[in-house]
């Protein structure tokens, strides 16, 4: 066979496979935004599947998370390469807040995105309630009251005074209280006043600001 020939022939050769590479349309990976799960205060997991990578390498994946819609140039976890189904933490999120997220792929093309979903971290407003006095005698008292925290680390005091203006504190002896459920509170009082009206009531605070609870009076008991 002349060698002429063998020529002509690969340059038909080369056309054909620079024609039909020309014809594979490469286009951003597709991917699943996974269910989310363990919502916390501050945390949640997330992730995702790549159910194609647009026929070109997945050169990065993970999850994106913003107040709205969010992209890649929001806040993103970056969970690597070569995988189709992945999990991803998101960490130092702001309690009782509502967020979006979406899984990502990229590859040489661009970015796909998943299904945008929306969540809301735990953590609210303190709920405090004042209760009555108990254990009343000449100089010390026991103040109680009712807390609700919120899911928040949540500190507690009483104020009290003999009048609206308290003017004293009492720290709860526990410092904080946790979870999301109704907490009764006691903290002994001494050092009273004999035979004198005292003005009380609890103060709470966490990270999502303060809870004060209604004021309720005492009066000591008389010296004989």
């Amino acid at each position: 066979m002349q060698k002429w020939y063998l020529q002509l022939i690969n340059i038909i050769i080369m056309a054909i496979v620079i024609t039909y590479s020309s014809c594979i349309k490469k286009d951003v990976p597709c991917v699943v935004t996974k269910p989310l799960a363990n919502i916390g205060t501050r945390s949640v997991t997330a992730g995702g599947i790549i159910t194609s990578d647009g026929g070109s390498k997945v050169l990065q994946a993970g999850v994106c998370w913003s107040s709205f819609v969010p992209s890649i140039i929001d806040n993103n976890n970056k969970d690597g390469t070569n995988m189709i189904d992945y999990n991803s933490t998101i960490t130092s999120l702001y309690p009782g807040s509502v967020f979006f997220i979406r899984a990502y792929a990229t590859n040489e093309v661009g970015t796909g995105y998943g299904e945008t979903l929306s969540f809301k971290t735990l953590g609210k407003l303190p709920v405090a309630v004042t209760e009555l006095a108990t254990n009343i005698l000449q100089e010390s008292v026991t103040l109680n009251g009712t807390v609700n925290p919120g899911y928040l680390e949540t500190g507690v005091s009483f104020e009290y005074g003999e009048t609206l203006k308290y003017g004293k504190i009492a720290i709860y002896s526990y410092n904080y209280v946790y979870g999301n459920s109704d907490t009764p509170i006691s903290v002994d009082i001494t050092g009273l006043l004999p035979g004198t009206l005292y003005h009380y009531r609890i103060n709470t605070a966490n990270g999502m600001g303060g809870g004060i609870g209604n004021d309720l009076t005492f009066t000591t008991l008389s010296k004989k």
